[in-house]
């Protein structure tokens, strides 16, 4: 994938994205802050690479974190602006690509319509997760957020794959937890790592991108 990303002219290839709305209220500043710690907290979030000068390429894996977020307030936009903010934002987001040699390789976007509406953008390079990923990035982030926001304290299990610290673990289901986090991230879809997003009729008014294979 080092290599694709290498020899590719174009910066969108490898890039994935996650989006989803909210239609609640959301602590801003807390997401921002469960950012940072989820960050510390999956190991991949903190990678980048080097291999000039180098016979292999080395992952290296930071011990403070470099986070990307971003809050624009679009207060005020009809539904039908909404759903133009929010593909205009993933084409932007897809089209920076990535600089593997710099950190951070992951961005996390919010876009604020109304008091309780929000979408959500995350945009992050194949090379450190892949889309089966997401939903285990997506419960620590929420659940970090909560936390920060009401001001308590929150143990959430060990990661145990140290490969690849966003890959979810098969083994660790519970079936009330999991009931309680596929409703919550219900809003969210998973786009596949594919050079060109499809066409913006695509885009429901949720944010969410269909029809990708």
């Amino acid at each position: 994938m080092l290599f694709d990303h290498l020899t590719s002219e174009t910066p969108e290839v490898d890039v994935l994205q996650v989006v989803g709305t909210l239609e609640e209220s959301l602590d801003v500043p807390a997401l921002a802050t469960a950012w940072e710690r989820t960050a510390h907290r999956h190991a991949a979030l903190r990678s980048h690479f080097r291999w000039e000068g180098l016979d292999e390429p080395l992952r290296v894996v930071a011990s403070e974190p470099r986070t990307s977020f971003e809050f624009l307030d679009e207060s005020g936009a009809t539904p039908e602006k909404q759903r133009d903010i929010v593909a205009r934002l993933m084409d932007t987001e897809r089209l920076r690509g990535f600089d593997l040699s710099r950190p951070p390789l992951a961005r996390l976007t919010v876009l604020g319509f109304e008091p309780n509406r929000y979408a959500v953008v995350l945009t992050v390079h194949h090379v450190l997760m892949d889309a089966v990923s997401f939903p285990a990035l997506l419960r620590d982030l929420f659940a970090i957020c909560e936390a920060t926001a009401s001001g308590e304290s929150i143990s959430l299990p060990p990661i145990e794959t140290e490969e690849d610290p966003a890959a979810p673990s098969g083994d660790q289901e519970d079936s009330g937890q999991e009931a309680f986090w596929r409703e919550l991230l219900s809003g969210f879809t998973v786009p596949t790592p594919i050079p060109s997003i499809g066409d913006r009729d695509q885009l429901d008014v949720s944010g969410s991108r269909r029809g990708e294979a």
